[in-house]
């Protein structure tokens, strides 16, 4: 074919599909069982199904937040790989959830080898693939990066060169705006693109950043499967860069919500996030071993300490977070705690008489630096009927 006359303009790759029955005829499988009978595509993405890509432990909650923002979408998570397959009406929400990392765009190919790819009529499908995730979006899409087995292989590398010329991205090995991924799987070969240039992870009101701060997806995770209601108030000990406070209220009012950090540098980035968010909230520097606030004060209390991140936790610091934590906390409210730290957390809450579990914990894997980090989340109250300890005076509550 001639290569030069290729472009994101090039025929609709589901005419080809009309034309030739035959071809991606698993794919015609799935779209017919979509509820509804609703094709799984995003508007002007031409593909075969939609996938969703999270942290690996989070299948609850992103199942959770599909049924409570998208109720008209069926949910099917993948085996062995942390994503899930989402159909039906609505789809075009998809990417405004806030547990997972990704949406990607799939087309499956009845080839036997990676090699039929480089054919015009799969190019053609390639192409309208590209050309309706770049089309989507007003962002700059300047690289791109495609990641396959044997990748350096002559037939992937006529590929890639393919694909440049086809989106006018250059090549990259760096985090790219379009990220491409081909692998084979038992009806030929797939191809997925991310539909959006940044990860979904990537905030657009993050604009202050903080070592060790908690990922987006994640702190929404924590407060979806927590609970919450719109007179719910709010606590968020050492709060750092507010992302838990900013995610908690992207899913809904609240009474009240109160960031704590000792760190004034933590205070500072707190406040400019917030506002960049338009999130209304109230920090107060002070000390997690001795919060400002009365008794019962708050109704959810979640705390992302840097220690639990950074794993510089010491033996005395969880039972006093978890010693005031308890005390603000509401009889039935929840406390949630996260850290790297599983076994140091858990012997603290064993040790103690006075708590209860509110549901089960949560162990999800993040990326960090060169690889992953495991965090556990530890959801618990104040055992009914136990007192509260003597609190400390009030600094004024909103």
């Amino acid at each position: 074919m001639d290569r030069g006359r290729l472009s994101l303009g090039g025929p609709d790759c589901r005419r080809d599909r009309e034309d030739n029955p035959s071809r991606g005829r698993a794919s015609l499988r799935d779209r017919r069982s979509a509820p509804g009978g609703v094709g799984p595509r995003l508007t002007g993405i031409e593909c075969d199904w939609l996938e969703i890509e999270f942290r690996p432990g989070l299948e609850e909650a992103v199942r959770a937040e599909v049924q409570q923002c998208i109720p008209a979408a069926s949910f099917q998570v993948v085996a062995h790989r942390p994503c899930g397959v989402v159909s039906g009406a609505a789809i075009d929400r998809i990417e405004t959830l806030g547990t997972i990392v990704a949406v990607h765009a799939l087309v499956r190919f009845a080839i036997p080898r990676p090699r039929a790819l480089l054919g015009d009529e799969n190019l053609r499908r390639i192409a309208a693939l590209l050309r309706g995730v770049i089309g989507r979006s007003a962002a700059n899409w300047i690289t791109f990066r495609l990641s396959a087995a044997g990748s350096s292989s002559p037939v992937l590398r006529r590929l890639r060169s393919a694909i440049a010329e086809i989106t006018g991205c250059s090549e990259t090995t760096a985090e790219p705006s379009l990220h491409l991924r081909l692998w084979p799987d038992a009806h030929g070969w797939c191809l997925a693109a991310r539909t959006t240039p940044l990860p979904l992870t990537v905030r657009p009101w993050r604009g202050a950043h903080l070592p060790g701060a908690l990922d987006a997806s994640v702190a929404r995770a924590i407060l979806l499967l927590g609970g919450h209601h719109a007179r719910q108030r709010v606590l968020n000990i050492a709060c750092g860069a507010a992302t838990l406070l900013i995610e908690r209220r992207a899913i809904g009012p609240w009474r009240a919500g109160v960031g704590v950090d000792i760190d004034a540098r933590a205070i500072d980035a707190a406040r400019q996030n917030l506002a960049s968010a338009s999130v209304q909230g109230h920090l107060i520097r002070g000390d997690l071993e001795a919060l400002p606030f009365p008794d019962a004060s708050f109704d959810a209390v979640v705390a992302d300490p840097p220690f639990g991140m950074l794993n510089s936790a010491t033996e005395g610091t969880y039972p006093a977070l978890i010693d005031e934590a308890l005390r603000v906390v509401s009889p039935d409210g929840y406390v949630a705690i996260v850290s790297a730290r599983r076994r140091l957390l858990d012997a603290c809450l064993q040790r103690r008489t006075d708590v209860r579990s509110v549901r089960p914990p949560l162990t999800c894997a993040i990326p960090l630096r060169n690889g992953t980090i495991l965090l556990t989340i530890r959801f618990f109250g104040r055992r009914r009927g136990e007192p509260a300890r003597r609190g400390r005076p009030n600094v004024g509550l909103p």
